[in-house]
């Protein structure tokens, strides 16, 4: 295993995280930029950065960074909109094989199923707010821009 691409100032969060890596891994390969492993760190790096601003606890706003990427249906699909709802709940049970806490795993469900931009959502969560705030973040950057060329 490697390192993190990002810290979230609580090593045992970072070790458990570090856990769901070969997952995480997986899932990004051979994705586009939207949703590559790159897109992940930078948007987990923005969780760290809003989390810290807000005075939010990372660990479920962090690993909904990191999972938000388990699954994405390609552009186009007639199921496209269902996207987030289907990674939130690959990332639930990976949650659950790894032992973590169920109120933690409900949590990072509810904040990967309701942050897609497409959804037009406002979560009720302080922590899916801060995901989605992430997540866009990135969309909006200097990657976005080159996105629209």
């Amino acid at each position: 295993m490697s390192a993190l691409p990002f810290r979230t100032g609580a090593p045992a969060l970072d070790q458990a995280l570090l856990a769901l890596e070969p997952a995480v891994r997986a899932a990004s390969e051979g994705a586009a930029s939207a949703h590559d492993l790159q897109h992940v760190a930078r948007v987990c790096h923005n969780a760290v950065a809003i989390c810290r601003g807000e005075g939010l606890d990372p660990t479920v706003t962090v690993t909904a960074a990191w999972l938000h990427e388990l699954f994405t249906y390609p552009k186009g699909h007639p199921d496209s909109r269902r996207s987030g709802e289907v990674c939130a709940e690959r990332a639930a049970a990976l949650l659950t094989q790894h032992r973590w806490d169920p109120a933690v795993g409900s949590s990072v469900r509810y904040a990967i199923a309701v942050h897609p931009f497409s959804l037009g959502i406002t979560p009720d969560e302080p922590s899916a707010r801060a995901l989605q705030d992430a997540d866009r973040l990135d969309a909006i950057g200097a990657v976005g821009v080159a996105r629209c060329f």
